[in-house]
């Protein structure tokens, strides 16, 4: 008697095929709801992340602009003679800083090189969490993810460089031999608009024979300047409407056609229908990488880091304004 009523008080406590059918819809129901939630959530934290990194990388400026009187640094340039002899030696932005958060890593390519500083963890600062993957951190690699400012700061002149590389002694000004030299920091008006530093567009490098470490994700040409932004406006003197990414719109015609105001023109010469991807063809740009491909983190000259927006349904709109570029002649 008593296993017969044990027997049917477990019977009784069991589920049934209706009850449990109603509890995996409500879990269905509630993983649906929570899961777009939680996706917003992880890339909202993938933003913060590199918003985090413009904010260190804004610190390192500060750094350096306080150890060279005010001086932004070269977004990159030659050195000549190349040391060692035989190969090339070139300074870059993240060089720079990075040697100023930590000289151990030195300022330049080849120090860079023999200290391995690309794998090292001070180097993540440089590398915007939402890139491709991590391969751009494995071993002796030129590992960024982000663009420096073509006019504040540039790609230097070479006119005595040894390098016969096609993007060397480029020639922004007509009748000169290109920037002379970086913006001082103090000498930008609308720092707070101005930014200075952002994220780039990258592109597969397949790894060479025998060194599997050296490819990957990573700026196109290993030069982290955005020449290519605005359509070339900087570098194309011939192109309409080209105020060489300065205040001046004097020459502009006609003058409602190209203000402040005006997104910035991400068209590149190959005109593709979507102008914001990580390949060969959209580089030394900007890349609206965040939040599905459509938020964009710079670092402004003011130290604050600030989000752009971009609408893949309308390439050429975006929060991301020719006054956001576009600074005062010195």
């Amino acid at each position: 008697m008593l296993a017969s009523n044990k027997f049917r008080l477990k019977s009784g406590s069991a589920f049934t095929l209706v009850e449990l059918l109603v509890v995996i819809g409500i879990i269905a129901v509630l993983v649906g709801i929570l899961l777009p939630a939680l996706n917003r959530a992880r890339l909202a934290a993938s933003s913060l992340a590199c918003q985090a990194n413009l904010h260190q990388i804004g610190q390192g400026l500060i750094i350096y602009t306080g150890q060279y009187k005010g001086m932004l640094p070269p977004g990159y340039y030659d050195i000549v003679p190349p040391i060692p002899p035989g190969t090339q030696t070139v300074v870059r932005w993240v060089d720079l800083l990075q040697g100023v958060m930590s000289s151990k890593y030195g300022y330049n390519s080849t120090d860079a090189f023999n200290t391995n500083s690309s794998a090292a963890a001070l180097r993540k600062v440089f590398v915007c969490p939402e890139g491709p993957n991590d391969d751009m951190l494995a071993g002796k690699v030129f590992a960024c993810s982000y663009l420096s400012h073509p006019r504040l700061m540039p790609q230097l002149a070479s006119p005595n460089a040894l390098s016969t590389l096609p993007w060397v002694n480029v020639d922004p000004y007509p009748g000169s031999t290109g920037p002379k030299h970086t913006y001082n920091i103090s000498r930008v008006k609308r720092s707070s608009e101005i930014a200075v530093i952002w994220d780039a567009p990258l592109i597969y490098s397949p790894p060479p024979p025998g060194d599997p470490t050296a490819g990957g994700w990573m700026i196109n040409q290993g030069l982290p300047v955005a020449n290519q932004i605005d359509k070339q406006r900087y570098f194309s003197g011939s192109l309409a409407n080209s105020t060489f990414l300065t205040d001046n719109y004097s020459k502009i015609s006609p003058p409602d056609s190209f203000t402040p105001n005006s997104p910035i023109d991400f068209k590149v010469a190959f005109n593709l229908a979507d102008n914001n991807q990580d390949n060969g063809l959209c580089y030394q740009t900007a890349r609206f990488r965040h939040m599905k491909n459509t938020v964009l983190n710079a670092l402004m000259c003011d130290g604050h880091v600030e989000s752009f927006k971009y609408n893949p349904q309308n390439p050429q709109k975006s929060t991301f304004l020719r006054k956001n570029i576009n600074v005062n002649l010195q």
